[in-house]
């Protein structure tokens, strides 16, 4: 021998890697979250278009109170709102109350309401004044279309 000794080294192999982690087939858990991720997403879709469809004659009381602002007189404006209302309320309330007028069509509209969306009684009440009398004082139409809109938007609905 030459005195040398052989390099310890030489003789070891190359560092194994371990084969990549599998992206698939995943462990019980996260297909047990994906499950309940796809019904949560089921549901609240299924929620959202349910609210919708129940809320569609909301939007379309929203649009036809839009178009009345360009009603140029207000015995027409009150005329129109007031069925507007009443057949708001029918949707919403059933027969209850619909045949109502004076003191009592302007607590059965408050009562739908909720605290925040009720209409004011004097409001109401030139309403059904101006619709039938033509020497009523002029209507207040930006606090009209605003409360209106408001209840119309918030008011309780009557579980059928």
């Amino acid at each position: 021998m030459n005195g040398m000794t052989p390099d310890p080294l030489a003789n070891l192999a190359d560092i194994h890697l371990p084969p990549p982690v599998a992206a698939f087939p995943w462990a019980w858990g996260w297909w047990l979250l994906l499950a309940l991720s796809a019904a949560l997403l089921l549901t609240l879709l299924w929620w959202g278009l349910r609210r919708r469809r129940r809320n569609a004659f909301r939007r379309a009381a929203l649009a036809e109170l839009h178009t009345l602002r360009s009603c140029p007189q207000d015995r027409e404006l009150a005329t129109a709102v007031n069925q507007l209302l009443r057949r708001v309320a029918r949707h919403s309330l059933g027969s209850q109350g619909l045949g109502a007028t004076g003191s009592a069509w302007r607590s059965c509209i408050n009562q739908a309401a909720t605290p925040a969306s009720s209409i004011d009684e004097e409001l109401l009440a030139m309403l059904e004044e101006a619709a039938y009398r033509p020497d009523t004082r002029p209507l207040d139409r930006e606090r009209l279309f605003a409360q209106v809109s408001r209840w119309i938007r918030r008011h309780r609905e009557v579980r059928r």
